[in-house]
């Protein structure tokens, strides 16, 4: 399991495909995880007590699985709390079950033994996804954008709001950190993420012509999801009957039904002429 030094404390493991930062409190042992693994990985706990670190603190992005599975086992080996956002820990859907969560509420920083964490609210990929900058000045972005290898294989990415993503992104752009970790294989830097971001939303601005263009003649709801997603090269059933994925669908469309870029009349999705 490869570990990669960020700055004098901060590193970074990949497990299963996700990046979870580490960041050594006064340089020392004891450590605060930055989201926590797309997978339970006993492999990564064996080799956190092998350093000889204890785990004091686990700040999430959110509660996506593949941001929390080692969670459970951090949290029964070391007893150390997960903060996230409250409107995450309100989610029923998310498994916050398998260990102790601290809702944050408002953009006040984390004070963890001494130590300052900004927290910067990212709404868009969930409603009250975070991102958390380290003393050292790493903002841990999670899933506010992607990853230029996760870009070019990603047909319709992951947003429950995108609007609101890409003014999260925004926000981010204008963060002025020394670098920024992706959850999902990117470590990137200052001079390359005016160009990542704006990929990212190009994506989004691309996507929502394609729907308008898709949308000829009055078409239902549901129909219309279905036929878009196969349209851009979704061919998997269990994907085409997501919930969560049929819901990122949906909320385009919605956004432009709300913008005027579409109408909905007698429950049909109709072109604007």
């Amino acid at each position: 399991m490869d570990w990669h030094k960020v700055t004098e404390r901060m590193e970074y493991v990949s497990v299963d495909g996700s990046l979870i930062g580490v960041y050594h409190l006064g340089g020392g042992s004891r450590v605060v995880l930055l989201d926590v693994g797309a997978m339970e990985c006993p492999e990564f706990l064996e080799d956190i007590k092998a350093r000889g670190l204890t785990v004091v603190a686990m700040l999430c992005s959110h509660l996506h699985f593949d941001h929390i599975s080692s969670a459970g086992i951090i949290f029964d080996e070391f007893g150390c709390p997960g903060y996230a956002s409250e409107l995450e820990a309100l989610e029923e859907e998310f498994p916050t079950r398998y260990f102790d969560i601290i809702p944050i509420s408002g953009t006040e920083p984390l004070i963890i033994e001494g130590e300052r964490f900004e927290v910067i609210p990212t709404p868009g990929h969930t409603k009250g996804h975070l991102a958390f900058v380290t003393p050292e000045g790493i903002c841990c972005v999670g899933d506010a954008f992607m990853s230029e290898s996760v870009l070019r294989y990603a047909k319709v990415p992951y947003f429950d709001d995108v609007d609101k993503a890409i003014e999260s992104m925004e926000v981010i752009r204008e963060s002025q950190c020394k670098g920024y970790l992706l959850c999902h294989e990117a470590m990137v830097w200052p001079e390359e993420l005016d160009g990542l971001i704006d990929a990212n939303i190009d994506k989004e601005l691309e996507l929502y012509r394609m729907i308008r263009e898709f949308v000829t003649e009055p078409i239902e709801m549901e129909e219309l999801v279905t036929a878009f997603m196969k349209h851009c090269g979704i061919r998997s059933k269990a994907i085409l009957s997501s919930r969560g994925y049929r819901a990122t669908v949906r909320v385009r469309i919605k956004s432009l039904l709300f913008n005027g870029e579409l109408r909905l009349e007698g429950g049909m999705v109709m072109p604007v002429v």
